[in-house]
């Protein structure tokens, strides 16, 4: 299980495969591209108002808010 954090203006393009378990929080105007294959699992923690999430695969994304 790997854990990542993307923020603030950045760009990510993940890429997870095998049996890879990944969470992912996504904050700020940050912008994500997961592509999940395999038996991979990614699970995207979406705690911002301006985010931008593309996914292909296997990828649950849960809204939040952030708690101080």
């Amino acid at each position: 299980v790997s854990q990542l954090i993307i923020r603030h203006d950045s760009k990510a393009f993940i890429m997870a495969n095998d049996y890879a378990n990944l969470q992912i929080n996504i904050l700020d105007n940050a912008e994500i591209d997961i592509d999940c294959q395999d038996n991979a699992r990614v699970t995207v923690f979406d705690y911002g108002q301006n985010t931008k999430i593309k996914t292909s695969g296997n990828v649950k994304i849960v809204t939040s808010k952030w708690q101080k």
